[in-house]
């Protein structure tokens, strides 16, 4: 355990060349993810069910967001953990992994619902008819609280055994996992989550039995919940995660709710929003979980490494891979707009702006949750990955506005319709 920590305090003394080795290749891989899911939403936004349940579009970055946290914090927990050296014995390796695989379906199974629920209550908010009457579907309320949980769960299971397989890859590799693990997390996240909720919404709404099929889906994984609680309570390092790391989760899922509800009134109106959205918020995540984690090892293991340079780091990567993703957009024409000068640069505008604001309160934020005696790895990235939801995704979508104004963006629709249309 101690020579552990000595070595992962040599990791976080890595030469700017030897980071940027083990960042870049991260980055590169998981804007394939982002850019994927970016394509994924293009597509599926078309669907029967998008367009007949259209609570949905305000579901998806509320549970992208939440599934994300849940995988990040998981990765995060697992890194400190692998960097103390706590995974290098298999027997303890393997309990902590199976407790931590235990909480994750139990964080997902609730915040899920929970996403759900309050996607209904948004909806019914800004859906009126135009005498002002409530439109509500009760249908439709069972089959996105079922596609809710059932994407959750399923998405959890394999997204939490691929981070497990990552982090103690990376410690064999003699590699930082907080440089990689939290990247990965989150955008192949995005994709497995994304692609498993327009999958199962999807056979939910086409089926003559939807109601009842909702139903018995909601009480199958209900009843899961015991055995995966129990699980967890039997381990250390889980047991106040299960009982007291609740209200990160669900701040930050009411923070993106307010991306859901911008993203629902924009993405109808200018096409590319949903393939750009992942990429931005994405990118600009990664690169702030990337130092929530780093810092949060370093005091863990009371390190006196400076977070500065890697800050600054990380900053300057954003741009180049920013940019040949755009690009990469265009030319294989997954996109709906005309990639000008104009366009480049307000969107990099946007980025950068979302990027710089997001590491600017990332290691304050670290240090505050450490000095009121809480853990970072279960706070932090929570709150940071939420506010960079909302904080691209109103960017990018004054962006869009803005250039429209000029000229540059052309609308599917007349205007961005009122609460009250």
């Amino acid at each position: 355990r101690g020579h552990g920590a000595e070595a992962a305090g040599d990791m976080l003394m890595e030469s700017d060349g030897y980071l940027a080795m083990q960042i870049v290749p991260t980055l590169l891989i998981a804007g394939l993810g982002l850019v994927s899911a970016g394509v994924l939403l293009d597509v599926v936004q078309h669907w029967d069910v998008f367009t007949h349940v259209t609570e949905l579009f305000i579901l998806v970055p509320t549970l992208l967001g939440l599934k994300g946290n849940l995988e990040m914090t998981l990765a995060s927990r697992l890194s400190t953990e692998a960097n103390r050296g706590s995974l290098d014995e298999m027997g303890s390796a393997r309990r902590l992994i199976l407790a931590n695989m235990a909480l994750m379906q139990v964080q997902a199974t609730g915040v899920a619902a929970t996403a759900a629920v309050v996607s209904v209550v948004l909806g019914v908010l800004f859906h009126r008819t135009e005498s002002g009457h409530v439109e509500h579907n009760w249908d439709h309320t069972l089959l996105l609280i079922a596609s809710s949980i059932a994407t959750a769960a399923l998405s959890s299971a394999a997204l939490g055994t691929v981070m497990c397989a990552v982090v103690v890859g990376s410690r064999r590799c003699h590699m930082n996992p907080d440089n990689i693990a939290a990247p990965i997390a989150a955008s192949f996240g995005d994709l497995v989550t994304l692609a498993a909720l327009a999958y199962i919404s999807s056979l939910l709404y086409g089926s003559p039995h939807t109601k009842w099929l909702s139903v018995g889906c909601i009480v199958l994984f209900v009843a899961l919940l015991p055995l995966h609680t129990h699980a967890a309570l039997r381990h250390d390092s889980t047991r106040p995660v299960l009982r007291s790391g609740w209200s990160p989760i669900l701040v930050a899922m009411a923070i993106s709710s307010a991306g859901g509800i911008v993203l629902e009134r924009f993405v109808t109106v200018y096409e590319s929003l949903a393939v750009l959205v992942p990429v931005l918020n994405g990118i600009g995540g990664n690169v702030s979980c990337i130092q929530a984690s780093r810092v949060s090892t370093a005091l863990h293991l009371r390190s006196t490494a400076s977070h500065r340079r890697a800050g600054i780091l990380l900053v300057c990567l954003v741009l180049p891979i920013h940019l040949l993703f755009l690009f990469c957009i265009h030319f294989t024409g997954m996109g709906h707009t005309t990639i000008s000068f104009v366009f480049v640069f307000s969107y990099m505008l946007a980025a950068m702006a979302q990027v710089a604001l997001l590491m600017v309160v990332t290691v304050p934020l670290v240090k505050f949750v450490w000095s009121q005696g809480a853990d970072p790895d279960n706070v932090v990235l929570p709150y940071i990955t939420a506010f960079g939801d909302v904080l691209g995704t109103a960017l990018l979508a004054l962006c869009f506005t803005l250039l429209h104004a000029l000229g540059y963006v052309r609308q599917q629709v007349p205007a961005v319709p009122t609460p009250g249309d």
